[in-house]
Parts: C-alpha cells; sequence; structure tokens
C-alpha cells in the first residue's frame, strides 16, 4: 500500500488536480479499526439544523480509508430543508496527519494546493437531507436516478432521504495520462487500487442507507431562528479604508436589507446588478441596502475585483468589510444571507439564504406594513444535552418572560416551577420520557395560555411564546 500512496500522490502533484477548501483536511476523522469499533458504541453525528442523530461509526467501520459527513447548509426555506454531504478520502491518518505538519509551516499559496490536494482525494458520495416536504425537490435528485434515494424516516412534517451520488467523476481522476512511460506493474497497481476504491465507496453508499435506518430524528432547529429580535450592530471601513458605524448606515431607513456576500461567492456575483436595481426602488420608499462583504483572502488581494464588480453592476449602496469578532454576523456561513433590519439594527424576520432576488422586495413590502414575515416565534421542542428538560417562556418580540408559572407532569406527577429571568424553567429527572408542560400561570401583562406542550422522549427543550395581553 506504501507504494500505491506515494506513487497516487506523485500523479496527483504531477496532473496539478487542484479544487478547494482545507476545512475538509481538518474535519476528516480517523478510520475507526474493526476491534476498536466493537469494542466501542458506534461514534454518533448529530445535527439539530437537520434533527438528526446518525450512528456514523457503523460506517466507518465499512472502508480503510477516511469518511466524514458534514453539515452543509439550509438549502432551502419554502418548504424548510437541510443538507449534509457525505465524504470520502483515499487518505490514511498517517498521511493526513503530515498534510497538516506541512500546512502548519506552510505560505498561503502552499497551503491552498495542500488543501487542493486533499480535496481532490476525495469525492461526496451522498447527501442526507432533511425537508418538510413528501418528496425530496429537484435540487437534491436531478442528476440521480430515482433508485439512489432512499427515504429512512419520517418525523411529523419532516422526511429524511440519503441521496445517493455516482463516484465515476472522482474514479476518473484516478486514470493515468495515456502518454506516460510508466512501467506495466505501475499501471496494473493503479487499476487494481482503482477497483479497491470503487468497492469501498459502494460499500460505505450501503453502509450509510443501513445505518440511518436506526438514526434517531426530532424537530430540527433553523440555525438563524435566534437571531430574529437581536440588534446588529458593527463598527467596520469601507473598500476605501474609511471608518463606518452600522448605526450611521441604518438610521435613516424604515428597513435596510444587509447583504452578506463575497467575490468567491457565484450566486452573490451573479445577483449584484439586479440588487442594484432593487435599491433604486427601495429608496424611494425610504428603504435600503447595506453591503458586507466576507472574502476568504486578505481583502488586499481581492478589492481591486471587488471594486470592479460593485461598479459594473451599478451598485451605489454602501458596501463594508466584514467587522471582526460580531456575534451575530460570526454565526453566519451561508453566502449569500441578507438580513431586513429597522432602523435601530433590529431584525425583523428569518434572514434570507442564497440568491433569492424575487423575495427581497416582497419581504420589505410586508415589514413596511407590519405584517409577520417568516414567524420565528412557533413554540416547539427540540433535543438538547443538558442532562434536564427546560422551559423556554419568550414574548412575540423574542425576549425572555421572568415568573411564568409552568407545570410539569407525567402519568402521576407534577412539578410547578417559575420562570427566572432569561425566561427559564429546568427540571430534572431520571426518567426521559414524554412530559406534559401546561402554563398555569402567566406574568401580569401576558395573556393566559391553556395549550398542553408536550416534550420528547429525551431530554428536550420546550419554546413557547407567549401573547401580550389585549
Amino acid at each position: 500500500m506504501e507504494k500505491i500512496w506515494s506513487m497516487f500522490l506523485a500523479l496527483t502533484f504531477l496532473l496539478s488536480m487542484l479544487a478547494v477548501p482545507s476545512a475538509l483536511a481538518e474535519e476528516a476523522p480517523a478510520p475507526a479499526s474493526e476491534e476498536s469499533a466493537a469494542a466501542e458504541a458506534p461514534a454518533l453525528w448529530e445535527s439539530d439544523e437537520m434533527g438528526l442523530s446518525f450512528p456514523f461509526g457503523e460506517v466507518e467501520k465499512k472502508t480503510d480509508f477516511l469518511v466524514n459527513l458534514s453539515f452543509y447548509s439550509i438549502t432551502n426555506r419554502e418548504p424548510y430543508a437541510a443538507i449534509a454531504l457525505l465524504n470520502y478520502y483515499i487518505l490514511d491518518e498517517e498521511l493526513l496527519t503530515l498534510i497538516r505538519g506541512q500546512m502548519a509551516e506552510a505560505t498561503a499559496d502552499e497551503k491552498a494546493s495542500l488543501a487542493s490536494l486533499v480535496n481532490k482525494m476525495g469525492a461526496t458520495i451522498g447527501y442526507v437531507v432533511t425537508i418538510a416536504a413528501p418528496t425530496p425537490d429537484s435540487a437534491f435528485t436531478a442528476a440521480v436516478p430515482q433508485e439512489d434515494v432512499t427515504e429512512f424516516a419520517v418525523n411529523g412534517d419532516y422526511h429524511y432521504f440519503f441521496v445517493k451520488e455516482s463516484p465515476e467523476a472522482f474514479l476518473a481522476s484516478m486514470d493515468l495520462p495515456t502518454d506516460a512511460e510508466l512501467d506495466a506493474s505501475v499501471v496494473a497497481e493503479m487499476a487494481s487500487f482503482k477497483e479497491q476504491v470503487r468497492q469501498e465507496i459502494a460499500s460505505v453508499q450501503q453502509a450509510a442507507v443501513e445505518a440511518l435506518k436506526t438514526a434517531k430524528t426530532y424537530t430540527p432547529v433553523d440555525p438563524l431562528a435566534p437571531l430574529v429580535g437581536q440588534v446588529l450592530r458593527f463598527e467596520s471601513v469601507d473598500l476605501d479604508g474609511n471608518p463606518v458605524k452600522s448605526e450611521d448606515l441604518l438610521k435613516n431607513n424604515k428597513v435596510t436589507m444587509v447583504n452578506l456576500w463575497g467575490t468567491w461567492c457565484p450566486n452573490c456575483v451573479n445577483e449584484m446588478a439586479e440588487l442594484a436595481e432593487i435599491h433604486k426602488r427601495l429608496q424611494e420608499k425610504g428603504c435600503g441596502i447595506c453591503g458586507i462583504e466576507w472574502e476568504r483572502v486578505p481583502i488586499t488581494e481581492v478589492k481591486e475585483a471587488a471594486v470592479k464588480l460593485l461598479t459594473d453592476s451599478g451598485v451605489t449602496y454602501p458596501n463594508v468589510i466584514f467587522p471582526e469578532n460580531n456575534d451575530i454576523l460570526g454565526g453566519i456561513h451561508s453566502f449569500p444571507t441578507t438580513l431586513f433590519v429597522d432602523s435601530e439594527g433590529k431584525i425583523l424576520c428569518l434572514p434570507i439564504e442564497g440568491a433569492a432576488v424575487s423575495k427581497y422586495e416582497p419581504t420589505v413590502e410586508k415589514l413596511l406594513v407590519g405584517e409577520t414575515v417568516q414567524p420565528a416565534t412557533k413554540s416547539g421542542v427540540t433535543k438538547n444535552a443538558e442532562g434536564k428538560y427546560r422551559v423556554f417562556v419568550f414574548d412575540e418580540a423574542k425576549a425572555p418572560v421572568e415568573g411564568a408559572m409552568i407545570q410539569f407532569c407525567d402519568d402521576t406527577t407534577c412539578s410547578v416551577q417559575l420562570t427566572d429571568k432569561e425566561g427559564v424553567a429546568a427540571f430534572e429527572t431520571a426518567d426521559q420520557k414524554v412530559y406534559d408542560i401546561h402554563v398555569l400561570k402567566a406574568p401580569e401583562g401576558y395573556a393566559a395560555d391553556t395549550n398542553v406542550y408536550k416534550t420528547q422522549d429525551v431530554f428536550s427543550d420546550v419554546s413557547i411564546y407567549l401573547k401580550k395581553a389585549q
């Protein structure tokens, strides 16, 4: 196998097979041996965004190489959907450690080359999808035969699918150049290695399907929902280096679209000209747009390209450099993402992820007349790892409600607590099962809530939103 590795690395560099980010090199886990996997409980992969706890260790046992499952993004909001990628890498731990060591001392260009090498030695071979719809849409199945789509669970409105992707493009990357002067034994060894990889990928895909059938599911949590009601504040500089404060950008607008983008993001670039046109129309209504640019490299390296893009697109609205250490913006990982805020920076509705040009102006129109847009104040239940059942009580603006009397009951016993200043009442119990929750008494100024809320049969959080009294 050592000869195969040396030969394959040399070929990879020779063919300059370059691609994307270094994060995958850091995320790829070491493969579990057969002995250690048998001795330990299978490793779990969990994602609250997907509402999924997946026995990933059962997949790792099916390969001599490296696999990982990484959450990708919320891909859609109508209906809600989330997606994770099952990745496969022709690496062993020794080689991965070597690459990481080289990265530690590498220049920026060398790091990019090493990251590209790692990525070209692997492929996405499947998608795990959570979607609030009866069937996966074309975004997940466009190039995949229906026999490669497996629905493995249903939980309320949410359906869970595994979608196998063909590994042929990845396997083709292992083909030797036809004009190479190579020893016949090297050619034979590479062909044998390629067939081993083909078989391993098929094995990993099948293992994923079987393991997902035993996965635990729970109500997904939209990671951006907690942003609604928070206030966005930042200090930064524009592309000319001039200092900028958010309050100065927002104070004169009834509503401002805050658009996060980068020159490296094709969808961001493609919608820029349309954003310029939208801005012209919004200005007439006392609204505006502010761009926040996030780059993967120092801004000095792409400033010229950024300025040219804005100029060519006809953009006249302000653009600033992504502010460091901003809790709200730092929690956003999809580009483009657009926030809608009022003159004080309060986030008015769920952000829109992706280039959804047709949704921007209708969203602003609804906000201007006080309509609710994509409400994040729907009571619900989500899993937690706190070893207790927690009840969170908020008002319609997502502010914590203190002093709500919460009753927590099983078939024989009830406990009562008041929510604290954070709006939380926590109940500790040795038994993990479904409990009934009632708001026995709402604090002064809030309407009574006669609903019965239920926990999950694991430690879970229940969110309850109280309405103001009329």
